[in-house]
């Protein structure tokens, strides 16, 4: 059952998302907060052919702009009122006109400045097939989701728990 509504959920955004424009290969910034709206936005996207950026909830619209202009994105999504504003930016992201573009994230910097990640939907799904074998994670088993879903280690999470159609806690 749980499968169900939540595919039946991303279904649901999916087809928002293309009534207000959204085509493949595009870019979408989203805040990483409340968990579920951004889970079931990255699996929407994914399954779309679109990219997902989120950011941490908070930033200032400044920053999100300035993340907008430095990565291309196309569209920004405004979890109020459920919609999409396009960024006013002009030109695609680089690397979106490969629809396997499924997630930019932007990184501390560790080694230098602050930078964008890119990863591609197959590199994505092969990790979380990956990591669900080794552990033997599969459909009675539960994750827990304690990093932010604007880090990779977060929506890491979200991709195995739905590879594997098991239970997740969002902490």
């Amino acid at each position: 059952r749980e499968r169900s509504g939540r595919e039946t959920r991303v279904h649901e955004r999916l087809a928002e998302l293309k009534r207000q424009g959204l085509r493949p290969g595009q870019v979408v910034i989203c805040p990483d907060s409340p968990v579920m709206e951004t889970a079931l936005m990255s699996l929407a996207l994914m399954r779309f052919g679109a990219a997902l950026l989120p950011y941490r909830t908070g930033l200032d619209s400044i920053d999100v702009l300035g993340l907008a202009a430095a990565t291309g994105a196309e569209w920004i999504w405004c979890r109020e009122s459920a919609a999409l504003i396009a960024s006013g930016i002009a030109y695609p992201c680089p690397l979106a006109l490969d629809s396997t573009l499924a997630l930019l994230v932007k990184t501390s910097g560790t080694s230098g400045g602050p930078k964008v990640v890119m990863l591609a939907r197959e590199n994505l799904l092969a990790s979380a097939a990956a990591v669900n074998q080794r552990l033997g994670f599969g459909t009675g088993d539960v994750w827990l989701c304690c990093p932010r879903l604007s880090h990779t280690g977060g929506l890491a999470i979200i991709h195995r728990w739905a590879l594997a159609s098991a239970t997740l806690i969002l902490h």
